[in-house]
C-alpha cells in the first residue's frame, strides 16, 4: 500500500488573517460574510482569530464568496504577489463582462509593450 504524504500543517491564525483581509478588500462586514456562507457571525470571528477549524463546505463557501482558490486561502503565496493579485481582483469585481474584455485587451497591449522594452 502506498503511503500518503500529509500536507503541511495549516496555520489557522494566518488563514484567519487572510479571511479578514479578503473580507475588508470586498467591503464586507463579518455579518455579511457569515450570511453569505451560511454560518453565524461569531464563527467568522473565531475563524479570524484562528480559534476554529471549519467544515469543508464552509471552506468552499469562503473561497467562493471571497473569490479565491483554496490554495490562496490556506496557502502562503508570496506577500507582494498576493497583495497585488488581491488588489487587482478586487478592482475588477465591479466591471461588466464587456468592460473586462476591454481591460484584458489593454493588459495584453501593456504586456507586449513591456516585453519589447525588456
Amino acid at each position: 500500500m502506498r503511503e500518503i504524504e500529509m500536507p503541511p500543517k495549516v496555520d489557522l491564525k494566518q488563514v484567519g488573517l487572510r479571511i479578514a483581509k479578503l473580507r475588508r478588500m470586498r467591503n464586507m462586514s463579518q455579518e455579511k460574510l457569515a450570511e453569505a456562507i451560511g454560518i453565524e457571525a461569531t464563527q467568522v470571528s473565531k475563524l479570524k482569530h484562528g480559534y476554529a477549524n471549519s467544515k469543508l463546505t464552509t471552506v468552499y463557501a469562503l473561497c467562493r464568496v471571497l473569490e479565491v482558490s483554496l490554495g490562496e486561502l490556506v496557502g502562503t503565496p508570496e506577500p507582494a504577489e498576493d497583495a497585488a493579485l488581491l488588489t487587482a481582483r478586487s478592482l475588477l469585481n465591479g466591471f461588466t463582462p464587456g468592460e473586462l474584455s476591454v481591460i484584458a485587451d489593454l493588459l495584453q497591449t501593456a504586456q507586449r509593450s513591456l516585453t519589447k522594452n525588456v
